[in-house]
């Protein structure tokens, strides 16, 4: 059965049997073999917590935490995540990772870890992986260094602060200890004073059996003697106001040890799950469950806390998140029909009459609103799912590991354990064995697709298949500086700080002492003015490319190359709206700013680029005007000019400079080369000396 403290005496425990009475007493702790609530969450009683003026919720709140050793091997991060589901955990904290650096990395069924370690060293390390709800839930997280990160959580009346440690050994220098709890101090200060605030990890801490030394923060139920890292943690629990959750429960011993040593005599209890006193009502079980298996010599520990987590409301714009399944459109059948679902919609809008008093927004909304529900109705969605690359052989060699670790659980005899723990090593080395097996066969897989896209052209695809060959990740961190070199973990402020970054870069300050305007004779040019021809709109439709991210209004390039036919009369009739009332839609003017890592630090702002994401449809126009500048200007540029001109691009140039090149070795001659690359080139011009040289407005 399964305690829970009460308000008036933590220590008292409630429970609740199946008939509905409930009874108020005491268990006797023994040690027996592993039953079935050892190897599955229990199912047939549940926890009879008193009701909390403050907080209240119809489930617990699961929170895990456990040594997994590491988590730099192949197949370990599923197997965690298979545990997880398993027991239905919904925070579950990681200690000793090995993961470098910090970020955010998402995984399948939404499933996403926030990790901090060490910048280049696979060492130490902490993680926090959540479930879909409770990443909604996060409002801010911070990767203090390779021990110590924090994260909170909205729930439904107050917030949760998490802590998640991982503490030198007790044989580590004191030097190291100091530095460790003086950060773990410095950062609970730091702790808003009305979040339930949780210390969770690998404490390496025996705090022993023994509570007359601090009942404060002890309960009775706690194991072994005390050593100076317990002594370190029960003063650090003193001066923060805090108890030891897993001595608060009498459970029997093989649910309360969190460690054991590798020949299976020594067990100890050095994880721990510390919470403030004043929520220590909210605090329902913490036990281990020895079932859970990843080859680690630490146990699943649980702690069950009844607040119920909040999904945050945060403003998004839909078309960065979903995009419409555009591939469908290869398919004849589906291109067929969306042509002619747009045909028919399009037919009642009668956007051919006169277009001089049309209103130009709305008939820019009615088309789009077309184009999304024809898109929803044929087309979908986009669904990024990860490829799933472990084996059904890899998962049956887990679970016959698994089913060697319960025998060795159950088993009493020191020769059969033996036997057993020999046995569990085979298979352990087996899962390894099989899981690089069955990455090596995926990346193969991905380099013969990779090689196909290459014969086809798709160069989108081969460098997207390249990426995921060499596991190039980069743009895992959601976390960024401000200008002080301080780590901003509010994604609000984050994304001040991005907006405060970019308007900075494109809207650079005028120049001390600007150029003078010449004083020479424009050029007349002789450009047609009349509105775009169907003609026109066609040519500037097949030229726009495919594979581009859409803007704001989600339509992309396949959708409009695919209804050329069919909605030619459509666009062409927007366009000469637009050409005589001489106004554009607002979503032409909007675009979506996304930024590109570079190179360097990901949390400084200047190694990113942005790049903006216009709307595919208003590129038509912009097309239709530049073929007619171009071909009345083509004839007057310098014969020097190249870059955007059609047999002048910039790749000539190369092929010219390494002739060059090669030609000056040839015959032993000194060739002088000088590089200048201005730092964001095209974003430091000013627009407003642009404007004096009539550069913007004799376009």
């Amino acid at each position: 059965m399964r305690s829970c403290p009460e308000e008036t005496n933590p220590f008292e425990n409630i429970y609740r049997v199946n008939g509905g009475a409930t009874f108020r007493g005491k268990t006797t702790a023994t040690e027996t073999s592993t039953t079935a609530s050892d190897t599955l969450p229990p199912q047939i009683t549940t926890p009879a917590c008193p009701r909390n003026r403050f907080l209240t919720a119809k489930q617990n709140l699961k929170m895990g935490f456990w040594n997994v050793r590491t988590m730099n091997q192949l197949s370990k991060t599923e197997q965690v995540l298979k545990e997880m589901r398993q027991y239905l955990i919904d925070i579950l904290v990681l200690s000793e990772t090995r993961w470098t650096g910090n970020g955010l990395e998402k995984f399948s069924d939404g499933y996403v870890m926030a990790y901090s370690g060490h910048p280049s060293v696979h060492r130490a390390g902490v993680g926090l992986l959540m479930s879909p709800l409770a990443h909604k839930a996060m409002t801010n997280w911070n990767p203090v260094n390779e021990r110590i990160m924090t994260a909170r959580f909205v729930s439904n009346h107050t917030k949760m602060t998490i802590i998640a440690c991982y503490a030198p050994t007790n044989e580590a220098d004191e030097e190291e200890k100091d530095a460790f709890y003086n950060m773990l101090h410095s950062v609970t200060k730091d702790v808003p004073r009305h979040d339930v605030l949780c210390v969770v990890g690998d404490l390496n801490a025996k705090v022993g059996a023994d509570r007359q030394y601090c009942p404060e923060v002890l309960g009775p139920h706690g194991m072994g003697e005390i050593n100076e890292n317990g002594t370190l943690l029960i003063d650090y629990a003193l001066s923060n106001d805090l108890i030891i959750g897993g001595s608060m429960f009498d459970h029997k011993t093989i649910h309360k040890y969190t460690w054991v040593s590798p020949d299976g005599r020594t067990k100890n209890q050095i994880d721990h799950f510390l919470m403030s006193r004043r929520w220590r009502s909210s605090l329902c079980d913490v036990r281990g469950f020895r079932g859970a298996d990843v080859n680690t010599d630490h146990i699943l520990m649980i702690a069950e806390v009844r607040i119920k987590l909040k999904a945050q409301r945060r403003k998004t714009n839909t078309a960065t998140h979903k995009q419409f399944d555009t591939d469908k459109l290869k398919d004849p059948d589906i291109r067929k029909n969306f042509c002619i679902s747009l045909h028919k919609r399009f037919e009642a809008l009668n956007l051919l009459g006169e277009t001089n008093d049309f209103d130009v927004e709305n008939i820019w909304t009615s088309v789009k609103s077309v184009y999304h529900d024809v898109a929803k109705a044929n087309l979908g969605f986009k669904k990024r799912k990860k490829e799933e690359w472990i084996s059904d052989d890899t998962w049956k060699y887990i679970s016959k590991r698994k089913e060697t670790r319960t025998l060795i659980l159950n088993t009493s005899s020191p020769e059969q354990k033996a036997q057993l723990q020999l046995r569990y090593k085979e298979e352990d080395k087996a899962v390894k064995r099989s899981a690089r097996k069955d990455k090596r066969i995926a990346i193969e897989r991905k380099a013969a697709f990779a090689e196909e896209a290459a014969k086809k052209g798709d160069s989108k695809m081969v460098y997207r298949l390249t990426n995921e060959i060499v596991g190039k990740k980069t743009n895992r961190t959601s976390l960024v500086k401000d200008e002080n070199g301080d780590i901003i973990s509010d994604p609000q402020k984050a994304d001040e700080r991005w907006a405060s970054h970019f308007e900075k870069v494109l809207n650079r300050p005028r120049p001390d002492d600007p150029e003078t305007v010449p004083d020479t004779p424009f050029l007349q040019i002789d450009v047609s003015a009349d509105p775009p021809s169907t003609v026109e709109v066609t040519t500037a439709v097949k030229k726009l490319k495919n594979g581009r991210a859409p803007g704001v209004d989600g339509i992309t390039a396949e959708m409009l190359k695919a209804s050329l036919r069919a909605c030619m009369f459509v666009w062409t009739a927007l366009l000469v709206a637009i050409w005589n009332n001489e106004k554009v839609p607002k979503d032409s003017t909007r675009g979506i700013l996304v930024k590109l890592f570079k190179k360097g630090d990901a949390q400084i702002c200047d190694n990113w680029r942005g790049i903006n994401l216009t709307s595919v449809p208003s590129k038509i126009l912009a097309s239709v005007i530049l073929q007619r500048l171009r071909a009345a200007l083509d004839s007057h540029l310098r014969e020097e000019q190249h870059g955007f001109r059609p047999g002048r691009s910039c790749s000539d140039l190369i092929f010219i400079l390494r002739l060059m090149v090669e030609e000056s070795r040839e015959w032993n001659k000194k060739l002088y080369l000088l590089f200048i690359d201005f730092e964001k080139a095209f974003d430091s011009v000013d627009r407003d000396t642009m404007e004096d040289f009539e550069i913007l407005r004799s376009t």
